[in-house]
C-alpha cells in the first residue's frame, strides 16, 4: 500500500497505525544493521588485543549481542507484515496484503543467519 493510497481512503487511525508500523519496521532494520556491522568490526578486534582469557568473554558477549540482532531483525519483519495490515471496507474483513518483493527474501536470509549463528 502507497502512502498516496491512503490519503482519501482511510481514516486517521488506520492511517497512523500504518504509519507507525512502517516507521518502526525501519527504524527496528536499521538498528539491526548498525549493531550487526559494529559488531563485526568490533568484536574480533577486542578478542585477539585483550588480556588472557578475553578469547572466551568475547565469543560469549557475541552470542548474546548476535541473538538480541536476530530479535531485532524478527521485530523488524513483524512490522512490515503488520503495515500490510488493510481493511476491506465492502466486505467488512480484514486481510493481510501480500508481502511485498524483498521480504520473503529477507525472510529466507533470516533462517540461513540463523541456522549459522546459533552455536
Amino acid at each position: 500500500m502507497q502512502a498516496s493510497a491512503i490519503a482519501g481512503t482511510m481514516n486517521k487511525g488506520i492511517q497512523g497505525g500504518w504509519a507507525t508500523m512502517t516507521v518502526l519496521a525501519m527504524v527496528f532494520e536499521i538498528m539491526a544493521l548498525v549493531k550487526a556491522t559494529q559488531l563485526a568490526i568490533t568484536g574480533p578486534g577486542l578478542a585477539l588485543r585483550g588480556p588472557e582469557g578475553s578469547m572466551t568473554r568475547a565469543i560469549s558477549v557475541m552470542r548474546i549481542e548476535y541473538r538480541k540482532i536476530g530479535q531485532l531483525f524478527y521485530l523488524g519483519l513483524v512490522c512490515t507484515r503488520l503495515s500490510n495490515y488493510k481493511p476491506n471496507p465492502l466486505t467488512r474483513t480484514r486481510t493481510l496484503a501480500l508481502a511485498p518483493t524483498p521480504t520473503p527474501t529477507l525472510t529466507r536470509s533470516a533462517l540461513c543467519c540463523r541456522r549459522v549463528s546459533t552455536p
